[in-house]
């Protein structure tokens, strides 16, 4: 008797364990899956890839967007917020084809992915520092790409860049700042708006109305 007792508890030791250590039921929605990636200058083609290969979905890009370059640090965004920020940010639409997994990308403007220029090359580097959370950071003329990659790194933030921000120069130093109060400094330091899109978790970094 003691023995068949406990054999029923081992037996429901071993299932709840497997239970735990079942993955995660996928979204129905292929939209909502959420990725993890960081790029850098990137094609958009290779950017779509990178999407493909975590999510259940595939992507084709029109002509003329070849050239058009992702700087992207994605901490558990979806997909469908990915898509909003190049949307946002770049002149191009995406539709999906029907039913399928198969989504199309386009170009709505003559001038799709307009490219930035900073007003000189950053030099320096971003590092994170010792101090009190969320954010405590080092930049000294770093690229804003250096200041957004550990910023997501302490916080799991995630950015999308417009084509050229990337590189415009950003010096500061904070200790135990918070999200806000960090992205509204570095953006006042390199003359750009850092902004999330729409309702989404995702901080679209592009031109400050007074740079434009």
């Amino acid at each position: 008797m003691l023995a068949a007792v406990f054999a029923a508890a081992l037996a429901a030791v071993s299932s709840e364990a497997k239970d735990r250590r079942a993955p995660a039921r996928p979204p129905d929605d292929p939209l909502e899956t959420r990725v993890d990636l960081r790029l850098k200058k990137v094609p958009l083609p290779a950017f779509l890839d990178e999407l493909s290969q975590q999510a259940p979905v595939r992507f084709l890009a029109a002509a003329g967007l070849d050239d058009c370059r992702v700087t992207a640090f994605f901490r558990g965004a979806t997909v469908r917020e990915a898509l909003m920020a190049t949307q946002e940010l770049w002149g191009v639409a995406f539709h999906r084809s029907g039913d399928s997994p198969l989504f199309a990308f386009e170009a709505t403007s003559r001038r799709p992915c307009p490219r930035f220029e900073p007003p000189k090359k950053a030099k320096g580097s971003c590092r994170a520092v010792e101090g009190a959370k969320p954010i405590s950071i080092r930049c000294e003329d770093a690229p804003m790409s250096d200041f957004a990659e550990v910023v997501s790194d302490q916080t799991s933030a995630s950015f999308f860049f417009a084509y050229g921000t990337e590189d415009f120069p950003v010096s500061l130093r904070l200790k135990g700042a918070r999200i806000k109060t960090a992205l509204s400094a570095a953006g006042r330091k390199a003359s750009l708006s850092v902004k999330p899109t729409g309702s989404s978790p995702v901080y679209v970094v592009t031109m400050g109305d007074k740079a434009k």
